[in-house]
């Protein structure tokens, strides 16, 4: 029994010892995983109301497209794509492309490309592709749409079947 206590006080001494020899060392520790939460929080933070608000220039858009406003639409959904939001991104291209907001097809194409390389998964880019090559179609530049629609087919894509079909015999 004298043994444990003594083993108890030298378990609470040698804590002791270490406390006060890395005292500085532990409230770095402490104050710098605080510091790291409160950055992930406020991180966190800021890409929601980034989303809330292309989600709500999304929907403003919607009104001023229905209200005959193609103009301020235009503005908005530019402003959304250059934005790179995967998915409002992706909206508001599909929203120009059927609206035919833009005459300009260099245009539409680049955007086009600038939403292919900011997506991150295969899938959605082989759908950015696959609009894209059924757009190429629209304007009658067939041998890019049946270039990219090949590549779609040979590739080991969900659209792999669509874009057979799709290619124009």
């Amino acid at each position: 029994m004298d043994t444990e206590i003594k083993h108890k006080v030298e378990l609470k001494d040698r804590i002791n010892e270490f406390y006060k020899k890395n005292k500085i060392k532990l409230y770095a520790i402490i104050l710098f995983f605080i510091v790291l939460a409160t950055l992930i929080i406020l991180y966190k933070n800021n890409i929601d109301k980034k989303n809330t608000n292309i989600a709500e220039n999304y929907i403003t858009a919607g009104i001023y497209l229905n209200s005959g406003k193609n103009e301020e639409s235009l503005n908005i959904y530019e402003k959304i794509l250059e934005s790179g939001n995967n998915f409002y991104s992706i909206l508001a291209l599909n929203i120009i492309v059927e609206k035919n907001l833009i005459s300009d097809q260099k245009k539409i194409l680049n955007y086009f490309n600038i939403i292919e390389k900011k997506t991150k998964s295969k899938e959605q880019r082989d759908l950015i592709i696959f609009k894209k090559s059924l757009y190429l179609l629209k304007i009658n530049n067939s041998e890019k749409a049946i270039k990219l629609l090949r590549e779609l087919s040979d590739s080991k894509s969900q659209l792999s079947i669509l874009a057979k079909e799709a290619i124009p015999k």
